[in-house]
């Protein structure tokens, strides 16, 4: 895959008002984020099973991530605000001019970036959006108010409603379902009712739609301004340089359940040439045994034959130590 390098040196970057060149290395340290939970919410999302289990704990995790990306887009916007919009030094009229000119230039796609920031501004302004209404609530804080509707769901559950929990011996294949949809249904109702939904909306895909869309909108101004800055601050200078082709996006999952190798033995860790090489160190440091300890008659001289033994011990270790970590690496390429 071709990607291009934009190499900045400091004196350039030093060169922009400081409060400028702080917020574009923060609105990339943002865009970083954003960019790497939306992936790993659509791998997560997408990896097919027929097992129920497997499913509702798939979601659970989908869901994690759905919140913790509302969480930094709404931490995103208020970035914003603070070191963009409120900061009297004219910075949106510049990247708007920015953009106009690079339109001018036959750049048609800088035109979407003052589109998705007015877009940007026109959801989240209002403080009902779902954005924060999702940092606020359940994202960044186990909220009083999701702790209070998940017990009035419970209060009104019918007796003899089911509450699954799955244990395993490892920490990380457990799942705690009963909390997963609780936790869920209480925040699909506050969103019912913060929101003015129609009548055949469903609050979940509303989540989803304006998560993904307000990510989408918030890289398409981000790509354009990082641009802006670079071709007006900068200069337009990059070089090629390849990186190993990556995966299919289709070919990518992430699963919740996984084999945990703390729980295997310790055969199944080792590599062929690794268990080789540990029986091959074992029956190295036996044969030493024999040579050297094995035919001791006289017992003044047992010092000296144990320091030579140890000294046997200590080569056969470090040799076969560094066998088996050549091994494991090999095995691993």
């Amino acid at each position: 895959m071709k990607l291009y390098k934009f190499d900045i040196p400091k004196s350039k970057l030093c060169s922009i008002p400081k409060k400028e060149r702080v917020f574009f290395v923060q609105l990339m340290n943002f865009a970083n984020d954003i960019n790497a939970l939306q992936k790993m919410m659509f791998f997560s999302a997408e990896t097919d099973t027929d097992n129920d289990i497997v499913e509702s704990a798939q979601n659970a995790q989908t869901l994690l991530l759905v919140k913790t990306l509302a969480v930094k887009l709404w931490e995103g916007w208020k970035l914003l605000k603070r070191e963009f919009l409120e900061t009297g030094d004219n910075l949106p009229q510049e990247f708007q001019h920015g953009c106009e000119e690079l339109t001018v230039a036959g750049l048609e796609s800088f035109k979407l970036g003052v589109e998705s920031f007015n877009e940007l501004a026109e959801y989240l302004k209002p403080e009902n959006n779902i954005i924060r209404l999702i940092r606020n609530r359940f994202g960044a804080h186990y909220s009083k108010e999701s702790s209070k509707k998940i017990g009035q769901l419970i209060e009104d559950a019918s007796k003899s409603e089911i509450y699954p929990v799955f244990l395993s011996e490892a920490h990380g294949n457990c799942f705690y379902q009963m909390s997963h949809g609780l936790s869920n249904k209480s925040m699909l109702e506050l969103i019912c009712e913060s929101q003015s939904l129609d009548a055949g909306d469903k609050p979940m895909r509303i989540l989803l739609r304006d998560v993904v869309r307000v990510t989408g909108l918030f890289l398409d101004f981000i790509g354009s301004y990082i641009m802006v800055v670079v071709t007006k601050r900068f200069g337009f200078e990059y070089t090629e340089v390849e990186i190993p082709e990556p995966p299919d996006i289709n070919e990518v999952t992430l699963p919740f359940f996984i084999k945990d190798k703390a729980n295997l033995k310790a055969g199944d860790i080792m590599n062929k040439k690794q268990k080789i090489c540990m029986w091959a160190g074992i029956e190295a440091i036996i044969i030493g045994f024999l040579v050297t300890v094995g035919p001791l008659r006289d017992p003044r001289a047992l010092g000296v034959v144990i320091t030579k033994f140890v000294s046997w011990v200590f080569v056969v270790a470090v040799i076969t130590s560094g066998l088996f970590v050549t091994f494991k690496n090999k095995h691993d390429e």
